[in-house]
């Protein structure tokens, strides 16, 4: 048996030579900075380090830290921070930036002409990446788990991870560098996307993804972005309709996560295939000619309507039997699609979810993300109650069979003593009253401002209030105790509350009090519901005080931040600011109805001017003062008129601009038209020939010069 060579000493690995090994380190050192080395591996030198049992995320942080030059300590105490974060938070960087779905996403959703980098599923070890320069990556576009080049773009203020130049553009930064970035939008300026997938990029280039969140829809996106040969933009958007082109099979540059399923379940019935109505378009022509030329044909149809008395309705819808011309009976089809008003389709979390879930990467983050989205469009009434309900029954069946049951966990301390112990946080569903904020607010001021009640039982007046106090007194709550705040009222009043609720409230027309609601539980100390989180998180994003971008992102990552669990703080901040928007409804609405010629009505809308100073200040945003709209519709309608689509103009943050919202009422299962205003606006702003912003977040949605808005009232008028 041949025998094995001696193992060498320590030291010289190539030679015999008795050196000792830390001669080569001591020459390492040489003309090197005198700083203190520490040994990262040690508890005593690196306690950062070692201070968590769960070290499975620290891991890959530190060895993208330690490929960008940073300190051994920096990377460390980094890399525990962001694990800290990921495992409380569990914000939405745990779904994209775990190694399984970089391994899954890099095989699955890659370009088949480009390589994933990093660990594939077939891959037998991670490749290391090579060290980038400070300027960013190339291309200025960081990684993404579908792409190697990606950018995630939402609307209506946002959070940057990193910015376009691949620095933090604020303070909180979330998700790895290197992985994607989160870029919002806030004023319909595209001109920096097309930076990075313009005709510039060539189609040797490694594809660019652009993933738009709630926005893109109704936009044409390969015209509007000009997309490149090497550019693809993804789509996930609850609001419709959707242009046709981003549709079109033609069309391999743009992906709308769209099915057929989910738009039979929208509130407004058509009889038409959107999809073959898509394919018929031609992605060359000038569409919005089309479009400019197709309302004009159906603004002399309303016309003609209107001196027929109603007849010419019927002469108008003519079946497309009867219509010989397949150009004529595609013009007319898709008239009618995109004149049906803006609406929504399903809540675009609970699209995410669905993906997520197909993929099998859902967590309960997640499925609590949806439950938020899903309320927010209850909250904000873009649903029927009957989509509403279909959507919580979904979601709740998704809830028992993540574990977030009741189960009850008994937990033996050192003497024998068994105690239960609550789950660290799971989601749950119960009835829940329409009164707003109650968990942050007293019962007494909830039913007092609440929408729901308020114009129910109009407490705006002194007999509102007299009628409140005593339906309080016939359920047998003390007034006293229902003036302290919630959290630390009397426990029998909160155990009474519901049963006292169903018997009395239906004499006061109150018979829908209570709706199906989702519940987030962190042990002892937090129950939030998502009804609350969409109120404190809408308050945050419309709390930004001036109009540039870099205000407005900010206010971004603070309603990004205030969906953690961790960030309650900030969400309660988000919570109280909204009591004061809300209470500004209260004030202004009871101005409004009380008032005599405060609210101005036409034939076909009626309208409103806010000039108060201080109230306009809360209410001077889009969503704040749609949920003003939908007050004064509600107490309209409890004093017996007509209903009628609603205008609200409010005095916007930009000086000498007037903001104006219009509304159409809550949407009705199986209604034929949604909110018109959107092409509307448009046509009568470019008609009187003011500069206006029409890229808000919705088409209902438009800002004017405020000498303006009343020869854009008489001519708005004058087209509806």
């Amino acid at each position: 048996m041949a025998q094995r060579s001696p193992v060498p000493k320590f030291g010289n690995w190539d030679n015999g030579e008795n050196v000792p090994y830390t001669a080569y380190f001591n020459k390492a050192r040489q003309g090197r900075n005198a700083a203190k080395m520490i040994n990262p591996n040690d508890p005593e030198e690196n306690p950062n380090m070692f201070s968590d049992s769960s070290s499975s995320v620290q891991g890959p942080t530190s060895r993208f830290g330690a490929e960008r030059g940073e300190p051994v300590e920096q990377v460390a105490g980094r890399s525990r921070h962001q694990q800290q974060r990921s495992r409380e938070d569990g914000h939405l960087w745990q779904f994209t930036d775990s190694p399984a779905t970089h391994d899954n996403f890099g095989a699955s959703s890659e370009s088949p002409h480009h390589r994933p980098v990093g660990r594939g599923v077939n891959s037998g070890e991670t490749r290391r990446k090579p060290a980038r320069p400070n300027g960013g990556p190339e291309h200025g576009v960081e990684r993404s788990p579908l792409h190697r080049h990606a950018r995630v773009s939402t609307r209506d203020g946002g959070v940057s991870s990193h910015s376009l130049d691949g620095k933090p553009s604020h303070d909180s930064s979330h998700g790895t560098p290197g992985r994607y970035r989160l870029k919002p939008e806030t004023r319909g300026d595209e001109t920096e996307i097309h930076k990075y997938v313009g005709p510039s990029l060539s189609s040797s280039d490694a594809p660019v993804s652009i993933l738009l969140i709630n926005w893109g829809c109704h936009r044409d996106l390969r015209k509007v972005l000009n997309l490149g040969p090497a550019a693809h933009v993804f789509v996930v958007d609850s609001h419709r309709p959707i242009h046709l082109h981003n549709l079109s099979d033609q069309n391999d540059r743009v992906v709308v996560l769209y099915t057929r399923d989910d738009e039979h379940q929208t509130d407004l019935a058509y009889d038409f295939d959107v999809p073959a109505l898509a394919n018929a378009c031609d992605l060359n022509s000038d569409d919005e000619a089309d479009e400019e030329l197709d309302s004009e044909d159906e603004n002399d149809s309303e016309s003609e309507e209107e001196g027929d008395g109603g007849g010419s309705r019927k002469r108008r819808k003519v079946s497309e039997d009867n219509n010989t011309d397949p150009v004529q009976v595609f013009r007319k089809l898709k008239r009618e699609y995109y004149h049906m008003g803006t609406f929504h389709g399903k809540p675009s979390g609970c699209l995410m979810y669905d993906l997520s879930h197909t993929l099998r990467k859902n967590t309960n983050e997640l499925l609590w993300l949806a439950c938020v989205s899903l309320t927010d469009q209850f909250v904000h009434q873009r649903l029927t109650d009957e989509r509403y309900q279909a959507g919580v029954m979904e979601l709740e069946q998704h809830i028992n069979s993540s574990g977030n049951l009741e189960s009850v966990t008994l937990v033996t301390l050192k003497d024998g003593t068994k105690i239960r112990a609550p789950n660290a946080s799971k989601i749950a569903y119960e009835d829940e009253p329409r009164l707003m904020l109650l968990q942050e607010w007293t019962l007494f001021d909830s039913m007092l401002c609440s929408s729901y009640i308020a114009t129910r039982l109009k407490t705006w007046s002194d007999n509102g209030i007299k009628k409140l106090k005593l339906l309080l007194a016939r359920m047998g709550f003390a007034l006293v105790d229902c003036q302290q705040k919630f959290q630390y009222m009397n426990l029998e009043v909160k155990r009474k509350m519901k049963d006292e609720f169903d018997r009395f409230l239906p004499e006061y027309g109150l018979t829908d009090f209570y709706y199906r609601s989702f519940l987030r539980l962190h042990g002892y100390r937090s129950r939030v519901s998502a009804a609350d989180v969409v109120y404190g998180v809408t308050a945050l994003l419309e709390s930004f005080v001036t109009t540039d971008s870099s205000c407005a992102s900010k206010q971004f990552g603070v309603a990004y931040d205030a969906l953690s669990l961790s960030n309650l703080d900030k969400l309660k901040a988000g919570m109280q600011h909204a009591i004061k928007i809300q209470r500004a409804i209260l004030r202004q609405g009871s101005t409004a109805i009380t008032k005599s010629g405060c609210i101005r009505s036409g034939r076909k809308f009626r309208w409103v001017k806010l000039e108060d100073s201080v109230d306009t200040k809360l209410l001077g945003y889009p969503q704040a003062l749609t949920k003003f709209c939908y007050f004064l519709m509600d107490a309209l309608r409890e004093k017996g008129a007509r209903m009628k689509p609603l205008l609200c103009a409010c005095l916007s943050q930009e000086a000498s601009k007037v903001l104006i919202v219009g509304v159409s009422g809550k949407p009705r299962l199986g209604a034929v038209q949604g909110n018109a205003f959107g092409i509307a606006f448009r046509n009568a702003a470019e008609e009187i020939g003011v500069e206006f912003f029409h890229e808000l977040f919705e088409s209902s949605w438009i800002v004017l010069d405020a000498a303006a808005v009343n020869s854009f009232m008489v001519r708005l008028t004058e087209k509806l």
